[in-house]
């Protein structure tokens, strides 16, 4: 089949299974096990959603998460009744009423010596104004923008008792690759939040808000990003400071080469190693390249495949 039929083909399914996951009150993060609202799941979709021009869809998915914000800023982990997942694994409908979840599952920490309380992902403020940015770029209503705006600012306010050198800093379980126990700055957290400043500064800007205090942020957390992931061939996973290399994580990389977070220079070299690496073969591209130290997973995860 030519590569073009391919790609096209591709682009049906996508939009055939993503537009399958639309549901009363936004998106589904699968239909499955996780048939539930996630931040880091359904706020990503608001950017395929916005381009198949369903932008009622969109709206809907990011009022969801912005009423859910909690006093503090926080962003729910996800909306759920809070066995929904025990019950689906069982086969069963869901019992319980439907609520914002802001901590991590505690089935995480079993038998790690932690409890889990206070561990809470830290990427769904990030994501909540990139999606909100991307809306106003469609086309989006500037009325509503602005009802949101202040739970925005809230949002990526809470941050701030997170961050330390100007990187959001994590604990175990608490990035999307949510099976493993990292800790400190992560290299996708942190090119999201980076993302997040920017698509800040531009809701200001549309606004017609005071954008500076955005931009000046921007500047120094990238600062500190490069000063602390890259290890002069591409940007390690996490932010140590120094250049000995981890293992290549596709994501962060990625996204720092297509949002412009790197200098074209630094641009080249990632995607250099990338294609060197032969992370993309066979398909489906790895999520990482080595794998990561068996002291990052735990047992139990690696013994049913889950890492």
């Amino acid at each position: 089949m030519p590569r073009t039929n391919v790609i096209a083909k591709a682009i049906t399914i996508a939009k055939k299974s993503l537009q399958a996951c639309y549901a009363k009150d936004g998106i589904y993060a699968g239909l499955t096990h996780f048939k539930e609202y996630w931040a880091r799941d359904g706020l990503w979709t608001v950017l395929g959603v916005l381009r198949l021009g369903d932008l009622s869809m969109a709206e809907k998915q990011i009022s969801l998460f912005i009423n859910s914000i909690d006093a503090d800023g926080q962003v729910p982990t996800r909306i759920t009744s809070e066995f929904g997942l025990f019950f689906r694994l069982l086969g069963l409908p869901h019992f319980g009423k439907v609520k914002p979840l802001f901590g991590l599952n505690p089935a995480y920490f079993w038998l790690s010596g932690k409890d889990g309380r206070g561990h809470q992902g830290k990427d769904g403020g990030s994501l909540l104004a990139i999606a909100v940015s991307e809306f106003i770029k469609h086309g989006g209503e500037l009325e509503k923008v602005k009802r949101w705006w202040p739970k925005l600012v809230k949002a990526m306010t809470w941050y701030q008792k997170h961050i330390a050198d100007n990187l959001v800093n994590e604990d175990w379980h608490e990035g999307w690759m949510d099976s493993l126990r990292f800790r400190g700055a992560t290299l996708y957290t942190n090119v999201l939040y980076l993302k997040a400043i920017l698509s800040m500064e531009k809701i200001a800007k549309a606004l017609g808000k005071n954008s500076q205090t955005w931009r000046r942020r921007y500047q120094e957390s990238r600062s500190s990003l490069v000063k602390n992931f890259f290890n002069g061939k591409y940007l390690n996973n996490t932010g140590a400071g120094f250049s000995k290399q981890e293992p290549f994580v596709v994501d962060g990389n990625m996204l720092a080469v297509w949002w412009k977070i790197v200098t074209p220079k630094t641009a080249r070299s990632i995607i250099n190693h990338f294609l060197e690496s032969g992370v993309d073969h066979p398909v489906p591209c790895r999520v990482n390249t080595p794998k990561f130290h068996h002291s990052l997973v735990p047992k139990r995860f690696g013994l049913i495949g889950l890492s």
